[in-house]
């Protein structure tokens, strides 16, 4: 805290006399200037320029801040086109939200302001937010249908939720089926250690769903691994336009949880080398491999294209 008071006392020592003046000048200039405008756009509007805070009856179009004194132009009249547009946008991406939700998994979906509880029937799915939206709860039907908070992030489309908790679900249930006479280590009490980190990671990993190929994965990836700030919660980044099937996904998933358990692997230039051959023969891809196929053995799983 106190490195933080030093630098913020010594950028106001640097804004004084003659600096701090031709500052405030330019501020004034600015927010007049964009009265200006603003009046030629807007026949018969009403615009002063007002130091800091803008008089009853008048709101702030655009503020001008920095060294020196702040300058806002004001304009006649409330606050209240802004806050209808951000409504009005918040409404309008959990509309396009819901409708997506419910054409590709045939639920009813509702959304209600944040502060206000689901109708009866509904439970909370997730939240749709952005940057100068109004934010809203989205509600679907069922007690259990749906993906869980803790484990699947809120930009995940419905389908892409509904696949990661299926995924979720199906190697909680089917742990022991993958894992029971796999030999990771050779002494058994280290083997049992691993498995059971291995099966704690799973309940605490969180899967981040990415659609497109953006930077996260280039070079034909289809998943990254990383860490969030408190340790407690690892992040699992599936980037599903490079995963074919839903068993696919499946062994990929395990293969990321086997990473944040600190399964052993082979060296990164191995691992990460799709030209080595070698680097299938490490614990955590074989676990992947071996989650994989016990996916398609599974008579009640149908192993579906993700086609995203």
């Amino acid at each position: 805290m106190a490195f933080v008071w030093t630098a913020s006392a010594d950028a106001r020592a640097l804004c004084v006399g003659k600096k701090r003046k031709s500052a405030s000048a330019k501020n004034r200039a600015a927010a007049s200037d964009y009265c200006r405008r603003y009046k030629a756009k807007n026949p018969g509007a009403e615009c002063i320029v007002d130091k800091r805070i803008c008089p009853r009856g008048y709101a702030a179009k655009k503020k001008f801040r920095g060294c020196g004194a702040n300058y806002s132009s004001c304009v006649k009249g409330r606050k209240i086109p802004t806050l209808k547009d951000r409504k009005n946008k918040g409404k309008e991406k959990a509309a396009a939200w819901c409708n997506t939700y419910s054409s590709e998994t045939g639920k009813s979906c509702k959304y209600v302001k944040t502060a206000r509880m689901c109708p009866r029937g509904y439970r909370r799915y997730t939240k749709v937010k952005g940057a100068k939206i109004r934010n809203y709860k989205i509600c679907v039907v069922g007690d259990k249908f749906g993906p869980r908070k803790d484990q699947v992030g809120n930009k995940c489309t419905a389908r892409m939720a509904s696949d990661s908790t299926k995924a979720l679900d199906w190697i909680a249930s089917h742990y022991n089926n993958v894992t029971g006479n796999f030999e990771i280590s050779r002494r058994k009490r280290r083997d049992s250690r691993i498995k059971a980190r291995l099966s704690r990671k799973l309940r605490k990993v969180k899967v981040i769903c990415h659609p497109k190929n953006n930077r996260m994965c280039k070079r034909k990836k289809d998943s990254v691994t990383r860490g969030q700030a408190n340790g407690r919660v690892r992040r699992v980044h599936m980037c599903f336009k490079n995963i074919d099937t839903f068993c696919d996904f499946v062994g990929v998933l395990f293969h990321e949880v086997a990473h944040v358990a600190g399964v052993p692997r082979s060296p990164l230039w191995v691992h990460n080398n799709p030209n080595n051959p070698k680097r299938l023969l490490d614990d955590v891809y074989q676990l992947g491999i071996r989650a994989t196929a016990a996916c398609e053995a599974d008579p009640s799983v149908t192993n579906y294209r993700l086609n995203y």
